[in-house]
């Protein structure tokens, strides 16, 4: 229950719950100054006991092509139905951990610290589980330029390339064997 203001316009409205329940769904067109009801109704339609509902690719405030903070992302997650999932912002590690705390949703929802590696080169690529460290840049992100590099020399016409996927995965392996024996 609650209100949403939009701008004039021609919507179609769904309600949902994520995979686990029906869609509601209705064309409406909103005209300034006025205001409408919608009684939306829907109902779980999946019984998934000993089975989550995760998301693996999920971005926020850290990401460059999101502006969802940590907590509109948590309330994103829940409304979706959403038990477990990976913070996934581009070339930063993000603890959720303090918001999911602070919002007293722990019981209702859980994450696997990752991170996901953004390549020029060889695209993208999506790593869990990883240790945030918040004293690192980026939270210790994954540097995947080549090292030694002059500026403006950082192109694959000028035969340098971003690191390759191998080793990127074992500069992940390294990191995470590296967390394990401390």
């Amino acid at each position: 229950q609650g209100t949403v203001e939009i701008e004039p316009g021609s919507y179609q409205l769904v309600v949902s719950h994520g995979p686990r329940y029906s869609a509601f769904t209705q064309n409406g067109t909103i005209t300034a100054g006025s205001s409408t009801s919608v009684n939306a109704q829907i109902t779980r339609v999946i019984n998934t006991p000993g089975f989550i509902a995760g998301d693996f690719h999920v971005h926020s405030i850290n990401s460059p092509d999101c502006e969802v903070t940590q907590a509109e992302r948590v309330a994103t997650m829940l409304a979706d139905g959403i038990d477990l999932f990976t913070p996934s912002d581009h070339d930063f590690r993000s603890d959720f951990q303090p918001t999911i705390d602070a919002m007293g949703v722990g019981d209702l929802i859980s994450i696997a610290q990752s991170a996901e590696i953004t390549t020029f080169d060889y695209g993208h690529f999506n790593s869990w589980p990883v240790t945030v460290d918040p004293s690192a840049v980026n939270g210790g992100g994954v540097d995947f330029g080549r090292a030694g590099i002059a500026p403006g020399m950082d192109f694959p016409s000028l035969g340098s390339y971003s690191l390759s996927p191998a080793e990127i995965q074992k500069l992940e392996a390294g990191m995470r064997n590296n967390k394990a024996s401390e």
